[in-house]
């Protein structure tokens, strides 16, 4: 099963009600907060539920013949973007880092920055290629799970794709979405989706915003070795 952008992290949001269609959970996209107690009521509650759930990490796991990758994959926003993004986009006023000082002797807080979202982007990048090789090599099927989309097409909203503010939410990683990669699950864009990108199945169940209709299905259960998902339709859409 998959679901993500469940946004807990507001008070007046109540969790979708569903249906235990499959023995896995998979959460993408924006969930909830860590200091805020909903997410982790939320969570313990789903574990008496599922024999696995995976959440967006950045090691890879593994089931028979699989190996489950997880990461942010932050976006590359370009030079022309950059200035409108980092003024737009919640990221950048919100999220903090420290760093060390010139004297390398203490650390200060700053804000994130484009570049520093850039510079994580290549190293996760680098990071799943490799572990795609290695799967490669060892004759395993990939599953990605990532909170940012891995390619621009039909990822979101034909208005939000027209927007120079996508560069923040989507990837252009057409060319990484071939075998071994079977399945990639992603978040963030508010918009839910399932299509085959060359060999790989590209999926998102998305709930996002009480307003919103994002053609979340609560009961989404998606069969590895199946080109379609299974769909079971009695439940409730997300309530707030």
């Amino acid at each position: 099963m998959l679901m993500s952008d469940l946004h807990l992290e507001f008070d007046n949001v109540i969790p979708p009600e569903f249906s235990v269609v499959a023995p896995v959970l998979i959460l993408a996209g924006d969930i909830g907060r860590p200091d805020v107690p909903s997410l982790q009521t939320f969570l313990l509650t789903l574990c008496q539920r599922f024999e696995h759930i995976f959440f967006c990490g950045w090691k890879p796991l593994f089931l028979p013949s699989v190996r489950i990758l997880g990461t942010t994959l932050w976006t590359h926003v370009t030079r022309e973007s950059a200035s409108r993004i980092g003024r737009c986009l919640n990221d950048y006023s919100l999220i903090s880092i420290r760093v060390e000082t010139k004297d390398g002797k203490s650390t200060r807080k700053r804000r994130i920055t484009v570049d520093d979202t850039n510079e994580w982007h290549t190293q996760q990048l680098v990071w799943l290629r490799e572990e795609i090789e290695k799967a490669r090599n060892n004759g395993e099927h990939v599953v990605i799970i990532t909170h940012h989309a891995p390619c621009r097409h039909d990822t979101c909203s034909t208005e939000d794709e027209e927007s120079d503010l996508m560069d923040a939410f989507v990837n252009d990683h057409d060319t990484d979405c071939v075998d071994p990669v079977r399945l990639w699950v992603y978040g963030h864009t508010h918009w839910s989706t399932d299509l085959i990108m060359n060999s790989t199945r590209i999926v998102s169940n998305q709930c996002g915003y009480a307003h919103e209709n994002c053609g979340f299905r609560p009961n989404m259960k998606i069969t590895l070795y199946d080109d379609r998902p299974i769909d079971v339709i009695d439940s409730v859409h997300c309530d707030s």
